[in-house]
């Protein structure tokens, strides 16, 4: 019988979930044309007082269908990836906004601990 070890399995590549997306779409420039594409896909000219009409409505489902081939016609594959791109680009965008980094003095702030 062999003895396991920590060397018997080897570690694992850590990668990044945005790792498979194109050039195109990881340049910020891109961010505000990329984010109207997709929610000019998504919106409708009317609205529903429920989920249930909404999800019975045929064109909000055309709607829904076209937002999701978009979001693979620009390299996501699943919403996951899109929200972890989201939130990058608002933070790239919105640096000001990132309430754990005072950036005037260049320090990342974690509760009272400043580093």
């Amino acid at each position: 019988m062999t003895k396991i070890t920590p060397k018997t399995f080897p570690k694992g590549i850590k990668k990044s979930i945005l790792d498979g997306l194109p050039d195109y779409v990881k340049d910020p420039k891109n961010y505000s044309k990329i984010q109207t594409a997709l929610l000019d896909a998504l919106a409708t000219s009317h609205s529903h007082s429920d989920l249930f009409e909404w999800s019975i409505c045929p064109a909000c489902q055309d709607k829904l269908k076209e937002f999701r081939l978009l979001h693979k016609k620009f390299g996501f594959r699943n919403p996951a990836q899109y929200y972890a791109w989201k939130k990058v680009m608002d933070i790239i965008m919105n640096p000001m906004k990132n309430p754990l980094v005072d950036w005037k003095n260049d320090k990342q702030q974690i509760g009272d601990k400043t580093k």
